[in-house]
């Protein structure tokens, strides 16, 4: 037995950095698209836009992408932000030319009006499985505040001491919400909003930031001035910690969505990144030769890593999917570790 486990160790080391398909999810007959959040089933929703400026959400599943509506009808703009695991879906939409948007929920060809906060708008950015939702709406006065929505009723998440205005990106499952909170004009700070207390993260060493995605561990990621009128990088918090996760060639990056096993996603200088295991990998390095994309941003990865965002294909934005795929040597390894554990079994 003891030969067999040796074998094994021995086989990890062939494990490379995963592979990765990619595929092209299409738009609504329109002219681009892109992706902007993923369930743990792996369906997607975004936005499908035409040349003219109008643009729809839609979800894409088992293949095929699905126009969402809008609140005003066939020339009302729309717009999908996140989707759970029951495929409910959240975003904004207008009800009517020149109106005000409105955060909304999807659920299976109805959409429904989340409302405001005392205002006029409101928009929708992430949903959990519990159908907890989170954004910005409009106080009285035109004021920005962050917000939860469960249950039919939108709850007003308040500021960091001494802000006037906030904004929720991210929820994770336990109910943890993350965004940033303005104070003043010349600050924002990211916050993560537990049972009514709201926390400062902190920043890198700068005036601004804000955090876009928090997991069930607690982690979050968002976007850091690294000093104050210096370049923004994307950063990790974690155990009261924020850690810069740097850049490309010096420019800005930034990190949009964070998974369980803690790799993160995001952008730097116009590429889709990928953080994991404490290094930053361009995404169109993990292709196929010849796959005829260059991706722009990374939006949303998923617990079993799979990732959408925002790219060319053929000169064509699109949305895209990368889904990973094992190295080859990772099996032909394990094949032979197991294969030897059977020769000895029988000897």
């Amino acid at each position: 037995m003891r030969k067999y486990f040796l074998l094994l160790a021995l086989a990890m080391p062939f494990a490379a950095a995963a592979q990765y398909t990619i595929e092209d999810l299409g738009t609504l007959a329109w002219d681009f698209s892109e992706a902007q959040g993923i369930s743990s089933s792996g369906h997607v929703v975004g936005s499908s836009y035409n040349k003219s400026g109008l643009a729809r959400a839609f979800l894409w599943r088992d293949g095929g992408m699905t126009d969402l509506g809008a609140l005003g009808g066939s020339f009302i703009r729309s717009y999908g932000n996140g989707v759970n695991v029951l495929d409910h879906v959240v975003g904004r939409s207008t009800s009517q030319w020149g109106a005000a948007t409105q955060a909304f929920l999807w659920v299976e060809g109805e959409m429904t009006v989340l409302g405001t906060l005392g205002g006029y708008n409101s928009v929708a950015y992430s949903i959990n499985d519990s159908d907890q939702v989170v954004g910005w709406a409009e106080a009285s006065g035109g004021k920005l505040r962050a917000f939860l929505w469960e249950g039919g009723t939108m709850n007003d998440l308040g500021t960091l001491p001494g802000g006037d205005a906030a904004i929720a990106y991210g929820i994770n499952s336990l109910g943890q919400v993350v965004g940033f909170s303005l104070i003043g004009n010349r600050m924002s700070r990211p916050f993560l909003w537990e049972n009514g207390t709201m926390t400062d993260l902190g920043t890198l060493g700068g005036r601004y930031a804000a955090a876009s995605a928090i997991n069930d561990s607690a982690q979050a990621v968002g976007i850091s001035e690294v000093s104050a009128g210096g370049p923004e990088h994307a950063f990790l918090w974690s155990g009261a910690v924020m850690t810069d996760l740097g850049a490309l060639g010096g420019a800005d990056s930034y990190a949009l969505d964070i998974n369980a096993a803690g790799d993160v996603v995001g952008g730097s200088d116009g590429r889709a990144l990928l953080w994991s295991s404490g290094a930053m990998t361009d995404l169109n390095d993990l292709l196929p030769p010849g796959a005829g994309w260059e991706l722009l941003s990374a939006r949303e990865i998923n617990d079993a890593g799979q990732i959408v965002g925002y790219g060319e294909h053929n000169g064509d934005g699109r949305a895209y999917l990368m889904t990973p795929v094992p190295e080859p040597g990772t099996f032909a390894a394990l094949s032979l570790a197991l294969l030897a554990l059977a020769r000895r079994r029988r000897r």
